[in-house]
């Protein structure tokens, strides 16, 4: 079974999926009880290994797939790392020390390509969402490298790459970063994403109702959100990584529900799932600007109280709404405009 870019662009439930992942990475750093969603990140990786399946599906030609993963994750990135470093300078009062005292020029250059390296706070860059940008990279690359090697088995190396990386630089090599950053078993979530893939290919999901999909997707998602606000300690991949997978299923398996009822809701929900790079890349400047100084100077909200969590959370995606329409997207759009590739590709 052959995916478009259009019929990929059109899987609703992906869309929405997303928006509940960043949704709850933006939750979680509010730092609220009961704290939970660092799990949105898996839900982006499982997310994105089933997304790329479906973009090598429809087109194998290794210089588009590079071109269109640089415009999707580089300009947005960069900018708000360069917004950072002029916080820093002009506020620095605004960003945690730990921070502040890692924007060396030789850190800075290691986070904008996305190399790992070992700060105060751990492997992390200088703009510390982009931890989870350094581990998309090294899949695009993995990915990459499978289109020149062999077109007909991408997803075969790509899974032996990751493994060698897995097993070379997470366990056999003397470095400590590379251990910590390829040592993660999170990196085997993006080959649960060509799994996922696989079986929606196969209308396997078809077999289900949807009532038993409804059921499972609020069931795994609560499990989850538990087990996080519990703190109950494991294997990160056990834990959020194979839940997601399932999660992602679940999601997928309601896709003829969301297209069949396009609600106004739904086109909400949507509209937000495109935006979710925006929103996570942007979400921590409006907490930190709400919380300090709407919160804490101005006493116009309780910050931890639901209303102030609420309302929190909907300037977030506002501004990533708005971030993704008037700056993201046009970014995107003129880099590839740059290199003649004006057809739309599933994104990121």
């Amino acid at each position: 079974m052959t995916i478009s870019n259009n019929q990929a662009n059109n899987l609703k439930s992906i869309q929405i999926l997303r928006f509940v992942a960043a949704t709850s990475v933006a939750y979680c750093h509010i730092f609220a009880k009961p704290n939970f969603g660092t799990f949105g990140v898996d839900i982006f990786f499982v997310l994105s290994g089933f997304v790329i399946a479906l973009v090598i599906e429809s087109s194998k030609n290794p210089l588009t797939f590079a071109i269109n993963r640089i415009s999707r994750i580089i300009p947005l990135y960069w900018l708000l790392t360069a917004l950072l470093l002029l916080l820093i300078a002009i506020k620095p009062e605004f960003v945690a020390p730990s921070t502040a005292n890692s924007a060396s020029i030789v850190n800075l250059l290691k986070s904008i390509f996305f190399i790992p390296y070992e700060g105060s706070i751990g492997v992390v860059p200088i703009l510390s969402q982009g931890w989870t940008l350094n581990y998309e990279m090294f899949f695009y690359l993995c990915v990459w490298i499978s289109l020149l090697i062999s077109k007909n088995h991408v997803k075969k190396i790509a899974f032996a790459l990751i493994t060698a990386a897995y097993i070379v630089f997470g366990n056999l090599t003397p470095n400590k970063v590379a251990n910590i950053f390829f040592g993660s078993e999170i990196i085997f979530e993006f080959i649960l994403g060509f799994l996922a893939n696989q079986i929606y290919t196969k209308k396997i999901l078809n077999s289900l109702s949807a009532k038993f999909y409804i059921f499972a997707t609020l069931s795994i998602y609560i499990f989850m959100a538990v087990i996080e606000s519990y703190g109950v300690e494991g294997n990160r991949f056990i834990k959020y990584g194979l839940p997601s997978f399932l999660l992602v299923l679940c999601a997928i398996g309601l896709e003829p529900i969301f297209q069949n009822s396009y609600t106004y809701t739904t086109k909400l929900f949507v509209s937000m799932g495109d935006a979710t790079y925006a929103t996570y890349l942007t979400h921590w400047y409006i907490l930190v600007a709400l919380r300090k100084i709407a919160s804490e100077e101005l006493g116009l909200f309780d910050f931890y109280q639901p209303i102030g969590i609420f309302f929190t959370i909907s300037i977030a995606l506002i501004v990533g709404q708005i971030t993704y329409k008037f700056i993201d997207k046009p970014l995107n759009n003129l880099i590839k405009k740059l290199f003649n590739l004006t057809k739309p590709k599933p994104t990121q």
